[in-house]
C-alpha cells in the first residue's frame, strides 16, 4: 500500500543518498564542533578520533543514532570548556590578578562589563545567525539579538511595545497563534486584542484598514489543529502600504524558521510598519541537539528603536554559555535538513490521508499544508518547506484528551512490538520523529490537539513510521 500510494503521488526516495546525506551533515556538525573545542586545547584528541571513526564509517540508522548522541555531548563539553574561565561581571582593569578569563584586554567599563546586559559571545553569534539565516536585499544588514527562550524573545518586543497601544486602540492577533503567545497578548492588552481567522487574507486587511492597529501579531506556521500558515507573500506587502511607521508587524517565525524570508516580501518604505521578526534558538538552529533553551529577535535596522535597550533592562539575554553550547549557523546544512524533515511530513501526511480516506478510522482529517483539502493550499502548495508538522482531527465525539492519550498509548505499543524508534515528547526539530498531545491543559487558550513532529528519517524508516500509525489507526 505505502509503495503505491508513494509512486501515485512521485515520491520514491532512495534510502543509501539519504544516509549519505545525513552523514555529510553529522561530519559537517563534527568538523564546526572540534575546531570551536579544538581552541580550549579540551578533549580534542577523544573527539578528533571519534570524528575519524564517523568519517570512515559504512553509515547507518543506528550509527547516524549514536554519533548523533556524540554530537549532543560534544557540544555540551565545548559550552563547558568555552565558558569555564569566563565571568558574568569580568574585570575591566585590575591591579595584580585580573577576574576576566579569556576576554582579558575586551572589556571596557558600563558596555560589556556585565554579562546579563550584554556580551561578546551573544554579539558574535548573533552577526554570524544574520549572515547566515536572513536575506536582506537592498537592506543594511538588521539589528538581531539573542535571549534565553523563545517565549522571552516575544515576551521582550510586547512588552516594548506595550506602551505604543492606546486605549483606544485594537491589537489584531492570530487566533491559532501559539497559546503561550495568547497569553502573553491578552496579559498586557486586555480587551485590546482582536482575534483573526490567519486564513482569511481578506479579511485581515479589511480590519488592518478600519482600525489601523498599531500592533499585529501572527505566527508564520501556527501550532493549532487546523496548522494555519498565514498567506504572508501577500499580506505583509498590503499591511506595509496601509499601516504607517507608527504600527509594528511581529511575526513569529519559529514554525518556518530561515525557509520563510519575511525581508523578500516587504517593499523598502521608511514610511511603512516597522517588521519586528521572533523565533526559538531551541528548536530547528540546534539540528536537533535540543541543548540549550535560546530566543532571537531581529528588525531591520531601520526600526531598532530600543530593543536592545528593553531586552537588556528586562534581563531576557541568552547566558554565554549557552551561546557557545549552540552550532555555528549554516545555511546549506540547515536547508538540507530542514526539506528532508519537510519532505517527511508531506509523505507521511499523504499516506495517512489516503488510509483515512479509505477506511472507517478513529481520525476524520489529516491535517497538512501540503495537502489538497488544506484550506490555505491555494498560497501553500507551491512552497519548498510545508513545515514539520502533521495533525490529526479526530471524528466528532472522540476529541477528547482521553482518546488522544489512548491513540498515543497504542502507537507506543505497536513502535515496541515493530521495533520502530518514535518519541513521546514536545517540541520539534528532531531527528527521530515524535507524537504528543498539545496544550493538553491550555483549554481557556486553544483545544488540545494530537501533533506529529517529524525528524529526518530516512525514505525505509519512513515506510515503517507509516505503517505503525496506519495500524494505530
Amino acid at each position: 500500500m505505502v509503495v503505491r500510494v508513494l509512486k501515485c503521488h512521485g515520491m520514491e526516495r532512495d534510502a543509501y543518498t539519504e544516509l549519505e546525506e545525513d552523514k555529510a551533515r553529522l561530519v559537517g556538525l563534527f568538523e564546526s564542533g572540534i575546531e570551536r573545542l579544538a581552541r580550549a586545547q579540551e578533549r580534542y584528541e577523544e573527539f578528533s578520533h571519534e570524528l575519524e571513526e564517523l568519517t570512515a564509517a559504512k553509515f547507518s540508522a543506528e550509527i547516524k543514532k549514536t554519533y548523533t548522541e556524540k554530537v549532543r555531548m560534544l557540544y555540551a563539553h565545548m559550552a563547558a570548556t568555552l565558558s569555564a574561565p569566563n565571568w558574568q561581571s569580568p574585570s575591566f582593569w585590575h591591579t595584580k590578578s585580573s577576574q576576566a578569563g579569556r576576554e582579558e584586554g575586551t572589556i571596557s567599563a558600563s558596555q560589556n562589563d556585565y554579562k546579563r546586559d550584554m556580551h561578546m559571545q551573544e554579539k558574535e553569534y548573533v552577526q554570524k545567525f544574520v549572515k547566515e539565516y536572513v536575506d536582506h536585499p537592498l537592506r543594511l544588514a538588521p539589528f538581531a539579538y539573542a535571549t534565553s527562550s523563545g517565549m522571552s524573545a516575544v515576551t521582550t518586543v510586547l512588552t516594548h511595545l506595550q506602551n505604543k497601544v492606546g486605549i483606544g486602540d485594537t491589537v489584531l492577533a492570530g487566533k491559532s497563534s501559539y497559546f503561550q503567545n495568547k497569553w502573553l497578548l491578552q496579559k498586557l492588552f486586555g480587551t485590546r486584542v482582536r482575534y483573526v481567522d490567519e486564513f482569511d487574507t481578506d479579511g485581515i486587511i479589511r480590519l488592518a484598514k478600519e482600525l489601523r492597529p498599531p500592533l499585529v501579531f501572527l505566527d508564520s506556521l501556527c501550532g493549532a489543529e487546523s496548522l494555519p500558515m498565514p498567506n504572508l507573500p501577500v499580506l505583509i506587502p498590503v499591511l506595509s502600504k496601509i499601516l504607517s511607521n507608527t504600527s509594528t508587524f511581529v511575526l513569529d517565525n519559529t514554525g518556518l524558521g530561515p525557509m520563510y524570508q519575511p525581508l523578500r516580501d516587504l517593499p523598502w518604505n521608511p514610511l511603512g510598519m516597522h517588521v519586528v521578526v521572533v523565533e526559538s534558538l531551541l528548536k530547528f538552529h540546534q539540528f536537533g541537539m535540543d541543548r540549550v533553551g535560546g530566543g532571537i529577535i531581529w528588525t531591520p535596522s531601520i526600526v531598532e528603536n530600543g530593543l536592545f535597550e528593553a531586552r537588556m533592562h528586562m534581563g531576557t539575554i541568552i547566558p554565554d554559555a549557552s551561546v557557545s553550547a549552540l552550532p555555528e549557523p549554516n545555511r546549506a546544512l540547515q536547508e538540507a535538513r530542514l526539506m528532508r524533515i519537510g519532505h517527511n511530513a508531506h509523505m507521511l501526511a499523504t499516506l495517512l490521508d489516503s488510509f483515512v480516506r479509505e477506511h472507517v478510522t478513529v481520525v476524520e482529517k489529516v491535517v497538512h499544508p501540503g495537502l489538497p483539502h488544506y484550506e490555505g493550499y491555494s498560497w501553500t502548495r507551491t512552497m519548498l518547506f510545508q513545515g514539520p508538522f502533521i495533525t490529526l482531527r479526530f471524528c466528532e465525539g472522540k476529541r477528547t484528551v482521553s482518546h488522544y492519550d489512548a491513540f498515543v498509548s497504542r502507537v507506543q505499543k505497536i513502535g515496541k512490538e515493530k521495533k520502530v524508534d518514535i518519541i513521546g515528547g514536545t517540541s520539534f526539530g528532531f531527528d527521530t520523529t515524535r507524537l504528543y498531545v498539545t496544550a493538553r491543559y491550555a483549554t481557556d487558550l486553544t483545544e488540545p490537539f494530537v501533533r506529529i513532529a517529524l525528524g529526518t528519517e530516512t525514505v525505509d524508516e519512513l515506510h515503517a513510521l507509516a505503517d505503525v500509525f496506519i495500524q494505530a489507526l
